[in-house]
């Protein structure tokens, strides 16, 4: 009886919490990880917050206060893209490894029984 309630766990519920705690679950945890939302809002801001302010007037000081916010800019788009592709890089293996734990679940009970069939020599 108990055996039957395992299995039919097994086979149920227990594909459900697989699904929620290794794909689901692990999915949010990561992008919560890299905070992908986060780093898509602020693409185009400037690095670290470092932009230059103007102390005076004038074009030269206009010009360099451009200047050094759009490097700023590029350089903190250039950090955010790479964080965001490394983010994107570890959930697709998430993704990958859920959906085999998913494929894998329903043999992992037949597996005593393969290697038992295979450490007497019935199965070559």
């Amino acid at each position: 009886m108990v055996i039957f309630l395992g299995f039919r766990w097994w086979y149920s519920e227990g594909w459900l919490w697989i699904f929620n705690s290794a794909v689901t679950a692990r999915l949010k945890k990561w992008i919560s990880y890299f905070s992908m939302p986060n780093l898509a809002k602020t693409l185009f801001a400037p690095f670290k917050q470092d932009v230059g302010k103007r102390n005076r007037s004038g074009l030269d000081a206009l010009v360099q206060s451009f200047v050094d916010n759009s490097v700023s800019r590029i350089f903190g788009f250039i950090a955010r893209s790479f964080l965001i592709i490394a983010g994107l890089i570890c959930i697709f293996f998430v993704l990958i490894s859920g959906i085999l734990m998913i494929i894998i679940w329903p043999l992992i009970p037949a597996i005593p029984i393969i290697s038992i069939l295979l450490a007497s020599g019935a199965i070559i």
